[in-house]
């Protein structure tokens, strides 16, 4: 497998954060107060966390979900 010099791969970058880790979209609903239609319908008009697809379901880096938090909050400032 080949990179791009300096180019770091995204396990390499969670290998940084050890703390991280995969939250479902349940449990992103739940921080978030919202139910799992809102979550989706955020989803259609792309505006969540990057998600990993895994057999029937997404989920998100917990490190992604609390930055997209901060991102969005900034925009509604």
């Amino acid at each position: 497998m080949t990179t791009t010099p300096g180019a770091r791969s995204r396990s390499s970058r969670r290998a940084t954060f050890a703390s991280d880790e995969l939250m479902t979209v349940l449990e992103m609903c739940a921080e978030l107060k919202i139910s799992r239609r809102t979550f989706y319908r955020w989803k259609a008009a792309g505006d969540v966390p990057e998600l990993i697809p895994f057999p029937g379901e997404f989920r998100a880096w917990r490190s992604d979900f609390q930055a997209w938090i901060v991102r969005r909050s900034k925009k509604r400032a």
